[in-house]
């Protein structure tokens, strides 16, 4: 698997499963995207989801 960007991680609607896998790899590997996800429009999807909240909280960004 390549390392994960803002452009390669999946947004197919309805896939949140694959996009917050490849979130949380992006946080493991201090990928500097992973600050953008507060503000990003293509996120909003994944706000309600519990491992989203927590992934911001860890970052210590608010959604």
């Amino acid at each position: 698997m390549s390392k994960p960007t803002s452009h390669t991680v999946p947004r197919e609607p309805g896939d949140a499963d694959a996009a917050l896998r490849w979130l949380e790899r992006a946080y493991e590997e201090r990928d500097a995207h992973v600050v953008l996800l507060g503000v990003e429009p293509r996120w909003d999807p994944l706000h309600a989801d519990p491992r989203f909240a927590d992934l911001m909280k860890r970052l210590r960004l608010t959604a």
